[in-house]
């Protein structure tokens, strides 16, 4: 019997792959190929979370239609890897490459929150977001304040339950 995913709706993975890639912050941060119909990565990524331990989740899920495989039918790491990073481009290309006040926010909550920018809303908040915990949320105001050149007050950060909040806070004179 197929795990269930959300509503009513079967998981239809066929293949997934999980690597680690280099990241600023961390020295390798974790990410997944998962080859699935009808499933999307936020979904996918709230079926591991509310599964495996937190740091087993990876950071970003890329759905794809198949996973690249060698003759012999095992999946091909450095193509696996490729695709990745193609996609990876793809999204930083794809985001706003404007300086503006909120697409500096968001560049920011997708590092912090380790989901991919074209998902953020400035609704988002901690409710919707699966990567959105006490200790991201402060990497989140640290990384704010640094770019911003601003100092919250505890009172701010507690106070900080949406970006729309967090882009109000940063952006106030």
């Amino acid at each position: 019997m197929s795990p269930q995913l959300g509503l009513g709706t079967t998981l239809a993975v066929q293949d997934a792959l999980a690597f680690g890639v280099p990241d600023a912050d961390w020295g390798e941060r974790l990410v997944a190929l998962v080859a699935a119909e009808a499933v999307d990565a936020d979904e996918l990524m709230r079926f591991c979370s509310d599964r495996i331990e937190p740091r087993k989740v990876p950071s970003r899920i890329l759905v794809v239609d198949a996973l690249p495989k060698g003759r012999s039918g095992k999946i091909n790491i450095d193509a696996a890897r490729a695709l990745f990073d193609a996609a990876d481009g793809d999204a930083a290309v794809a985001g706003p490459a404007s300086t503006d006040a909120e697409a500096r926010l968001m560049a920011i909550a997708a590092r912090c929150f380790r989901t991919d920018a074209a998902r953020l809303k400035l609704t988002s908040g901690p409710d919707d977001m699966v990567g959105w915990d006490s200790l991201a949320h402060m990497e989140f105001v640290v990384a704010v304040e640094t770019e911003f050149g601003i100092s919250l007050t505890p009172r701010q950060v507690i106070a900080i339950d949406s970006l729309e909040k967090a882009l109000a806070f940063a952006t106030q004179g």
